[in-house]
């Protein structure tokens, strides 16, 4: 689980602060594998698991423990160079992610031969016009390479 910082109006500290925050979950995902509870989930037989991932957070919910999460947000490598199906050309990718109970968005971003797509995944109660939203993060993906500059962000 990551926090985004949308709070934070500067795009290069946002992106800043969402690095140091995606750098602690990454640490903590390390210091506590086999731990959490997806990994102790496999070790149940399939049909027991997909009634335990399709009941459990509505089971949560009512129970007064809300989801820790509200969006899920993904980052895919592709191919850095084109690929082919046969001999035709594979344009690009877009994704069709999870939405859970408590999580009404999903948005992946693909790299793919020198590009990026975005997928939106939205429930219509949690995200009335995703359109808005799509063009709330192109803006903001446009105002960080803006203060990036030509050299890009530095570490610092």
């Amino acid at each position: 689980y990551v926090n985004l910082h949308s709070e934070i109006g500067d795009p290069i500290e946002r992106l800043r602060a969402t690095q140091r925050a995606t750098a602690a979950a990454k640490q903590h995902f390390q210091d506590t594998k086999g731990a959490q509870e997806p990994d102790w989930l496999e070790v149940l037989p399939p049909l027991v698991s997909r009634v335990v991932f399709r009941r459990l957070p509505t089971w949560m919910l009512e129970h007064g423990h809300p989801s820790r999460g509200n969006v899920i947000v993904s980052n895919v490598p592709g191919a850095s160079e084109p690929l082919y199906y046969g001999r035709t050309k594979v344009t690009g990718f877009y994704s069709v992610g999870p939405l859970l109970e408590g999580i009404g968005l999903n948005v992946t971003v693909w790299s793919y031969a020198d590009q990026l797509t975005w997928s939106f995944l939205a429930c219509r109660r949690a995200v009335e016009d995703v359109w808005e939203l799509v063009d709330g993060v192109r803006s903001a993906f446009e105002a960080l390479v803006s203060a990036a500059g030509p050299g890009g962000v530095d570490d610092g």
